[in-house]
């Protein structure tokens, strides 16, 4: 089972119904902050903590939140998971971590499209 797996197990998620603002997200619990991003992967641009667990879970729902990942941790898994997610966030694969199988993914993606 890999770690996005598991998250989705989380049993409280109607607590980020309380959140008035997303930017408070950075007080909130790690698990509060996964159901975020298990809602809508962009929301991990009001995260400051980025863990993997939360970079992963956030890329599963949508791979256009690539962008909001430092570069530095812009992992080839997480590039993959992106791509495979969503085509367009090929864009914000850095080149270095444009393996062929992340530009098939891509390509793929766009010509369902």
């Amino acid at each position: 089972m890999n770690a996005v797996d598991g998250l989705e197990d989380l049993d409280d998620l109607d607590d980020l119904d309380d959140l008035d603002d997303l930017e408070d997200l950075n007080d909130k619990s790690l698990q509060q902050r996964l159901s975020a991003v298990q809602r809508d992967g962009l929301n991990l641009r009001f995260i400051r903590d980025k863990t993997d667990d939360i970079c992963r879970a956030a890329l599963a729902q949508n791979g256009l939140a690539l962008q909001f990942i430092p570069e530095a941790q812009r992992y080839t898994e997480f590039c993959e998971i992106a791509v495979q997610q969503c085509s367009a966030a090929f864009q914000f694969v850095p080149l270095d971590k444009r393996t062929l199988s992340i530009c098939q993914s891509a390509l793929k993606g766009e010509l369902k499209n």
